[in-house]
């Protein structure tokens, strides 16, 4: 008996090289997302006279959607949003400027 992965390959305008990175991009997004994703294959077989078939097959991937980021807001009291809540005060932070002078060592008593 034939294996069907033999079969799959041996489909005509790279069929098979599709539905491998299809596989691939539907791996990845589950690994990246966390979220379940699928590949389905459908195989149709007709008949082509007394001893031939026509094969067709159809893959079909269900690829999880990485979610939009969120952002947070504040609304102040005419309805207006806000990145800062406008209840609490801004502190006053300052850049820090370099030192670029060496660390002197200490000795020790005793």
């Amino acid at each position: 008996m034939r294996q069907i992965a033999e079969v799959l390959r041996d489909l005509p305008e790279g069929a098979y090289d599709e539905m491998t990175a299809q596989m691939h991009e539907v791996v990845q997004a589950v690994a990246e997302t966390r979220k379940k994703g699928s590949l389905t294959i459908k195989i149709d077989v007709a008949p082509n006279g007394e001893t031939s078939v026509f094969v067709e097959a159809v893959a079909t991937a269900k690829v999880p959607k990485r979610g939009k980021p969120k952002a947070v807001f504040f609304v102040d009291a005419g309805g207006n949003l806000l990145r800062n809540d406008p209840r609490q005060p801004q502190l006053p932070l300052r850049a820090v400027e370099e030192i670029n002078q060496p660390l002197k060592e200490v000795g020790t008593n005793g």
